[in-house]
């Protein structure tokens, strides 16, 4: 019985000796910085310039196009000469695109506007 006592004894010592070094190791590591959280829609993923919206087509126009997301919110990008648009994995015109297409819109934010580099039908 005493040699159970000792080797419990032991053991415990043992496992305490372990969380002491376990605590000083965590104590010694800088813990990271908070990276500050912004809020933003769902539905626009933002680069430094670059934006992406994914929707369906409200109305394309031979200036803007706006895009509704699931949650119901509408985007309006601008559209210029140096846009491209692809409907099924072709080269298209603004025109092509009709109400209820949905799309994949890759845009420039400047002065905030949203300016059309491309428009990927990604189908209905």
């Amino acid at each position: 019985m005493r040699k159970l006592q000792k080797a419990a004894a032991a053991g415990a010592m043992a496992i305490g000796l372990v969380g002491v070094g376990i605590g000083s190791a965590s104590a010694g590591t800088p813990s990271p910085a908070p990276v500050p959280v912004t809020q933003q829609a769902p539905h626009v993923r933002q680069g430094a310039t670059s934006v992406t919206v994914t929707g369906t087509v409200l109305r394309a126009d031979g200036r803007t196009v706006q895009v509704r997301d699931r949650a119901g919110r509408v985007t309006v990008v601008q559209v210029n000469q140096r846009t491209t648009v692809t409907k099924r994995g072709r080269t298209a015109r603004l025109s092509d695109l009709v109400a209820q297409d949905r799309v994949t819109v890759t845009a420039q934010r400047s002065a905030g506007v949203l300016t059309a580099t491309r428009i990927v039908d990604t189908g209905r």
